[in-house]
């Protein structure tokens, strides 16, 4: 490793590993399951993802399309609720891999013990949560916390 490293920080999805296709994914099964008239594919996706946050990139994609109904933000945020549940349960069937040199950097971290304090220690991986916003339950990625695991135990 080049020089004295510090600290990683790291963003939210899609940094250590290839999220954003198991997202499209659900979104668009949950867009079959409520009967809306959208489905995106990746260039679709990749031009909405500018738009943070899915139900705010939802209720854009729902805006563009005319044929869209115009649903309140309770429907929005249930259409995104279930879409949650669909990823979740797709990365605990379909996992998902790191993205190139990730598993490299990690392994360097860990032998500068630059790893940030809230993965645990060895054998003992703390929870890694995505932070509720206004009100809604906590999402644990338990892929990521299995991969945390896994990584710890080698």
């Amino acid at each position: 490793m080049v020089g004295e490293l510090k600290a990683l920080l790291w963003d939210l999805d899609g940094t250590l590993a290839e999220t954003e296709e198991l997202h499209r994914e659900a979104f668009n099964r949950a867009f079959a399951h409520f009967g809306l008239p959208l489905f995106w594919d990746q260039e679709t996706y990749a031009r909405l993802l500018w738009t943070t946050g899915g139900k705010e990139r939802l209720q854009r994609a729902l805006e563009e399309t005319p044929e869209a109904p115009r649903l309140s933000w309770e429907a929005i945020a249930e259409v995104h609720r279930y879409k949650t549940d669909l990823y979740l349960r797709l990365l605990r069937e379909e996992g998902v891999a790191l993205r190139p040199g990730v598993r490299r950097v990690l392994a360097e971290a860990r032998e500068v013990a630059a790893l940030l304090p809230h993965l645990g220690e060895p054998g003992n991986p703390a929870p890694v949560l995505q932070g509720p916003r206004a009100g809604e339950r906590v999402v644990v990625d338990l892929a990521y916390l299995e991969e945390v695991r896994r990584w710890w135990s080698t």
